[in-house]
């Protein structure tokens, strides 16, 4: 999936929950969800930051996803835990700065963005493993 296609998700998901009353930003710890409030990477504990904080929030929430853990398929699997058969996942993007040499001057440097999309499974949806 390229990042036009992630974009285009999340605007369309928005603006469902939109037309159906509700605004997906607005504190969604206090709705009496049960998932917790910050989104975290079950394998490495490290929270989700950015788009991909509402991404996840929203899929937990229209899915009803019981926990704020997500893990790819290979964390799963390195866990000794699997995913479950025909489970669908969420697409989150990365981001990483690169330094690049820039074209005129081979010992100057510039600083690009590399952007890339994965998919991540919440803990709900994977078996042998307690996110």
């Amino acid at each position: 999936m390229n990042i036009a296609a992630v974009y285009e998700s999340v605007t369309r998901s928005i603006i469902v929950e939109l037309e159906q009353g509700a605004a997906p930003w607005v504190k969604p710890w206090k709705g009496g969800s049960r998932v917790g409030i910050m989104p975290a990477n079950a394998a490495t504990g490290r929270c989700y930051s950015g788009i991909n904080i509402p991404i996840l929030w929203q899929a937990a929430g229209v899915r009803g996803y019981p926990t704020n853990g997500w893990l790819t398929f290979k964390q799963a699997l390195e866990k000794g835990a699997c995913v479950r058969k025909g489970e669908k996942g969420t697409q989150v993007v990365f981001t990483k700065p690169l330094s690049v040499k820039k074209d005129d001057d081979a010992d100057e440097e510039r600083q690009i963005s590399m952007l890339r999309a994965f998919t991540v499974f919440n803990g709900g949806q994977v078996e042998g493993i307690d996110v």
